[in-house]
Order: C-alpha cells, then structure tokens, then sequence
C-alpha cells in the first residue's frame, strides 16, 4: 500500500476495497497480465514497465570488423522511420558469442531517447567511430594475394626482379592491412599486377620441377648459361670434313626406282 492511503485509513478509519499500485520508476506499460477480478498473489507479475528514456541499440558487426570495436568506442545511429535524424551514442557491451548464421558479433549502444521517439524493434543503421591504431605495419589491402592456406606480397627488389613472401596479418579495413609478420619497414611491395608475376614465378617453378634429373646431370655443364644464350658451336666435337672421298660413301641406288609405289604419307591438313 502507498503511504498516502496507509494515513487516510488511520484519519477515515474506514477501510478502501481499492488501492493505489505505485511503479517504482516512471516508464510505459509494455505487458499488462491483470484483469478486473482475477486473484493475485505476491508472486504474480502484475504489470511489465518499461524505461525507455535511455534504449539500448544492438549492432551486427562482422567477425573481422571485432578487432576495431571496443567499449567506450563512439557510434552515430540513423533510423529509417526518423529520417533526417541522427542519435548519439556509445558502446556499452560487446557480446562475448558469434551468431554461427550470420557469423556476426552484437555490440549494444546506449542511446538517450529524451523526445521517446525511439521504439522498441525499430531497424536502424549504426556507424562506429573505431580507435585507429597506432605505429602498426600496413600495406594496401589490394596488394595481398589470397588463397585458401596463405596471404602472400610480392617484393620488388628492383632491377626487374621480384619474389614472393608470406605474410601473416591482423586487423584490416578497406584500404590497409595490418601486418603481423613477414615484413619490415621500407619493404618495397607490388600493389598492381602482382597476381601476373606471381603466376609466371609459379609457372616457371612447375617447368623446373618437369626437367628429367638425368638431363640435368648430362648438362652440367650448362649451368649458369642464360636460358637465350646462343649455343656456341665452335666448341661442340664435329667429324672433319675435309679431305673425305665421296665416291666411297654408300649410298642407295636410285636409278630404276618406281616412285610410284613409294608410299608418303597424306599431308593433307599438315600445318
């Protein structure tokens, strides 16, 4: 019983069938679950009161996006039923679990709903003001080769010659990733066409990896010869020609011979 009605009964002396409920906070009745004549006890949930001076925002943020995040982080909230309005607000909890479905991360926001205009399951659109980060290693995301098992750069070593290195990173945004590992400052990289020379490195490695092993111990002796180099002939053992008698060479007598039964293959169609 509030107080007032416990001192009209003592000033009255008469007893009131009816009495006053007082909410403990001032609110807006989001559940009713009492009705005239229903019997009550103090475990019955009577009324739901909801305060709705301050709301809490829930934001879907994808898993990678997480590192950037942080309680106490800034954010702007725009609502498709307020157009032109934007509400202020800060993060207040991150939630420590993934959606598994939509492989995203609720971050909640507190924001002031002095005018209650904001309503309960309104959509909205959040924008979050991250800490940056400072004095880290980052290269432009586009100059990252991606595959299933490694993140690879390409390093101009200048001159024309290049090589591949494996790097491992950490948080990342639209236009630089962080680098962990695999680079130091003042590495020269290749942000353009790097996919080109990082496939002919991985064709030229596949054409070494054909050469029969016996070939390469018969051509020893070619090593370190540039692959257009000429071959110098002056060196190569040739039987002399010189002074040979050609009348004493054998060859088939062609005197006699029916061409026509000679057999050629069709050539037809052999370009």
């Amino acid at each position: 019983m509030p107080k007032h009605q416990i001192e009209e009964i003592k000033r009255t002396r008469k007893i009131r069938k009816n009495l006053h409920i007082h909410t403990p906070f001032p609110g807006v009745v989001t559940a009713l679950n009492v009705r005239p004549g229903m019997h009550v006890s103090p475990k019955s949930v009577l009324y739901e009161i909801t305060d709705l001076s301050t709301v809490w925002v829930n934001a879907d943020v994808y898993e990678y996006e997480i590192p950037w995040v942080k309680e106490g982080d800034e954010a702007e909230i725009t609502f498709t039923a307020l157009p032109g309005k934007v509400y202020r607000g800060k993060v207040s909890y991150i939630y420590p679990y993934l959606n598994p479905k939509s492989r995203t991360v609720t971050v909640r926001i507190s924001v002031k709903n002095e005018d209650y205009l904001l309503k309960p399951q309104m959509f909205a659109n959040v924008h979050i003001a991250a800490t940056p980060r400072k004095a880290v290693l980052a290269v432009p995301t586009k100059a990252i080769l991606r595959s299933g098992e490694k993140e690879v750069v390409v390093i101009a070593e200048g001159e024309g010659r290049f090589h591949s290195m494996q790097i491992i990173t950490g948080a990342g945004s639209d236009e630089y990733v962080e680098v962990l590992k695999g680079l130091r400052e003042g590495d020269v990289i290749v942000t353009s066409s790097q996919f080109l020379i990082d496939s002919e490195s991985n064709l030229n490695t596949a054409i070494d990896q054909m050469v029969d092993p016996n070939d390469m111990k018969e051509n020893d002796s070619m090593k370190g010869m540039d692959k257009m180099d000429i071959m110098n002939h002056s060196g190569m053992n040739m039987p002399d020609m010189k002074g040979m008698d050609h009348s004493k060479m054998n060859m088939p007598d062609m005197k006699g011979m029916d061409h026509s039964k000679m057999n050629m293959s069709d050539m037809n169609g052999g370009k």
